[in-house]
């Protein structure tokens, strides 16, 4: 945020710095304000068409505000300077993924991987893509390699306890969404996924423990209100 002022400041006494105007879009990109970062990227590509970094961070904003066909357009402009890309190629596969066009997502992915085999956002991707397509040993196997080799991935923990609350094992997911809380310690919504299984499973005590240590340990979030709501709703206190 304190980068958007100073950059916002320059760009103020001269319009025409592009480099400023390229470091605001990136800056919006990742404070998620996702329409200024799309707008500066654009004003940077309408004075410089070829500025391929910023092609590929319009394309990944474009799939974040879910317009894949515009991204889809952009990266094919960006591949036909850069064949093979692997960056370009897992965002062709996002979009692909939100067109529903899970085989295209699949082959694009898997081309990002052969170009960079270590990728890993690549194979999370690709093991959403599993998923969705009821692949599920396939997504597994996917997270197996992403957790092989960064253990503590939230987003493939976040991924495989979904998968096993989909096969009905919600106790393996509340082991899984305990883990994910011990290493994201910042974060309360794995905190909060623990309570909202305890009440699909009725147990309202153990999802009152769950709203006791969410409003504890964040107690300027909302998390602990909302899961105190629903406890409450259930018990029929609906005051």
């Amino acid at each position: 945020n304190g980068a958007i002022v100073f950059l916002k400041n320059a760009l103020e006494k001269d319009p025409n710095f592009m480099d400023a105007r390229q470091q605001l879009g990136v800056a919006y990109m990742y404070t998620l304000r996702l329409e200024q970062a799309e707008r500066e990227f654009q004003k940077v590509l309408k004075q410089n068409p070829g500025n391929s970094d910023v092609q590929i961070m319009l394309a990944k904003v474009l799939n974040m505000t879910s317009k894949p066909d515009e991204a889809l357009r952009v990266l094919e402009k960006y591949l036909a300077n850069k064949p093979g890309d692997a960056e370009a190629l897992e965002q062709m596969g996002t979009a692909s993924f939100l067109k529903k066009s899970h085989a295209d997502a699949e082959r694009y992915l898997l081309q990002s991987l052969h170009s960079d085999p270590k990728r890993l956002s690549a194979k999370l991707e690709l093991a959403v893509v599993y998923a969705s397509s009821l692949r599920v040993s396939d997504a597994f196997r996917q997270i197996d390699e992403i957790l092989l080799a960064a253990p503590n991935n939230v987003k493939a923990y976040n991924l495989l306890a979904q998968l096993e609350i989909n096969r009905g094992n919600r106790g393996k997911a509340l082991d899984i969404y305990r883990h994910i809380s011990d290493i994201s310690k910042n974060d309360p919504a794995p905190l909060y996924r623990i309570g909202t299984i305890y009440l699909e499973q009725g147990d309202l005590a153990k999802a009152e423990q769950v709203a006791a240590e969410l409003k504890q340990r964040f107690p300027e979030r909302a998390e602990s209100a909302r899961l105190s709501g629903i406890i409450s709703f259930r018990r029929n206190s609906y005051s």
